[in-house]
């Protein structure tokens, strides 16, 4: 099942889509007892709890109807466990906050928030680009400039940190 979680998560959405609801649940606690912090199943799992067996973790992130703020405190825990996620999960979780900015492009915290991914990635140039699309819409958030400009110091990038300074004042 280690390396079958993905096939897992298909079984399950399989189960999801014949409306076979406990089969599903029982798949999704499976894909959870390894790897517990599996955001989309989390979600899965959640939704058919809740009665929302459609709705499944790729549909959620991708509506541009399901509002922001919720899909934020979805992701918020697997952020936080990303010091010690495995390159696997934090691929998943940056697919999901991409796909959170395609989806609500007019929204800077969808920015800031695949920024913050990408950065505790150890991605930083891809995180430089997300935290400026977010300033690009909102000039007013104090912590995304305090990301991108530890990020100029950290890539001792002086003329952009100097640039930056100045525009963030």
């Amino acid at each position: 099942w280690q390396q079958g979680i993905a096939t897992g998560q298909k079984v399950a959405k399989f189960y999801e889509d014949i409306n076979n609801v406990n089969k599903a649940k029982s798949t999704y606690q499976k894909v959870l007892r390894i790897d517990p912090d599996n955001v989309a199943a989390q979600v899965a799992l959640n939704n058919l709890n809740s009665g929302r067996a459609q709705e499944t973790s790729e549909t959620m992130w991708g509506d541009p109807d399901m509002n922001i703020d919720i899909k934020i405190s979805k992701i918020i825990p697997a952020i936080n466990g990303l010091s010690k996620a495995t390159e696997d999960k934090r691929q998943q979780i940056i697919d999901i906050t991409e796909l959170i900015t395609e989806t609500h492009p007019t929204e800077a915290k969808a920015f800031a928030v695949h920024g913050d991914v990408l950065n505790f990635s150890n991605r930083a140039n891809e995180a430089i680009l997300a935290y400026e699309g977010a300033l690009k819409l909102e000039k007013n958030i104090f912590s995304v400039w305090d990301q991108l400009l530890h990020l100029y110091q950290d890539q001792s990038k002086m003329k952009q940190l100097l640039d930056k300074s100045e525009e963030a004042l």
